[in-house]
């Protein structure tokens, strides 16, 4: 799928920046570690834990309370918003549900984060104006 979407792996692998240096700059950077970043994603447990994976290049934690305990710890603030919809269908469904543009590619980092952060604050409005309480820090891991 992603290699139908453009994703080049042997490219990568052979131009792209090694994981150790990565998860250097990555740690040096204050996108982690820091209360003032918030990281969303759309069934985002794949890619919080690479993300976390990148942070220490550890094994992932084994149970679902150490993942979302190592997750608090390292990117502080995120949100999963397929868990803050009310209703669990795609995000494409969503953002379609919501009059958000799709994006031009599918499962291309830049268009689809563009579309969940403008589908996270749609809800997050909509939520705030419920009084609505907005859960951060929350995954599933199933």
């Amino acid at each position: 799928m992603l290699e139908s979407a453009g994703i080049d792996f042997d490219e990568h692998r052979d131009k792209g920046i090694a994981p150790h240096l990565f998860s250097k700059l990555f740690r040096k950077s204050e996108l982690v570690f820091n209360n003032r970043v918030a990281w969303v994603s759309y069934n985002g447990r794949f890619d919080f834990a690479y993300l976390i994976q990148l942070v220490d290049m550890l094994p992932l934690p084994t149970s679902e309370a150490s993942f979302v305990s190592k997750c608090t710890q390292s990117l502080r603030r995120f949100y999963d918003v397929k868990l803050l919809v009310s209703e669990r269908h795609s995000l494409h469904h969503h953002l379609s549900q919501e009059g958000i543009g799709l994006p031009q590619k599918a499962h291309q980092a830049g268009s689809d984060s563009i579309s969940t952060l403008k589908l996270f604050y749609r809800v997050h409005d909509r939520l705030v104006e419920q009084n609505k309480q907005i859960e951060e820090n929350k995954i599933t891991c199933i």
